[in-house]
């Protein structure tokens, strides 16, 4: 099987690499190939350390599935979010668009066991921001 801290370091190298603040479509998609390689791996990892208490082998084994979750989920909503928005920054979309993108992702778990996504409006009640489209880090 495969060392979870040798996984672990892949985990991260891919997130360094690839999952930064300031993204663009390829860098994802790239992500996305890299993460299903990833996919395969977590499941068939060798803990050799056999004691419960203390094993770092074992509690990164239950982490990095969890990591590789959380990595999938930054993937799919960053691709769906085609907008620059407060620490989502996209390279090939630079704009904060509130015509377009004025909405949250909801990540949940469906009826099949897997990670789904839906799109729904921000609700707003007080101050409603302007329907335009602004360049990242101007003042709307």
């Amino acid at each position: 099987g495969y060392s979870p801290i040798k996984l672990r370091a892949e985990l991260q190298n891919i997130a360094e690499s690839y999952l930064r603040p300031v993204r663009n479509k390829e860098e994802l998609e790239k992500a996305e190939e890299i993460y299903s390689k990833l996919e395969e791996k977590i499941n068939k990892q060798a803990v050799k350390n056999s004691r419960m208490i203390f094993n770092k082998e074992w509690r990164l084994a239950i982490e990095n599935y969890n990591l590789l979750l959380i990595m999938k989920t930054i993937i799919k909503s960053a691709k769906l979010r085609k907008e620059s928005r407060g620490a989502h920054y996209r390279e090939d979309y630079t704009n904060i668009d509130n015509i377009n993108w004025l909405k949250n992702i909801i990540i949940y778990q469906n009826d099949e066991n897997k990670i789904d996504f839906k799109i729904k409006d921000v609700v707003i009640n007080d101050i409603k921001p302007p329907k335009k489209k602004t360049p990242y880090g101007e003042e709307n």
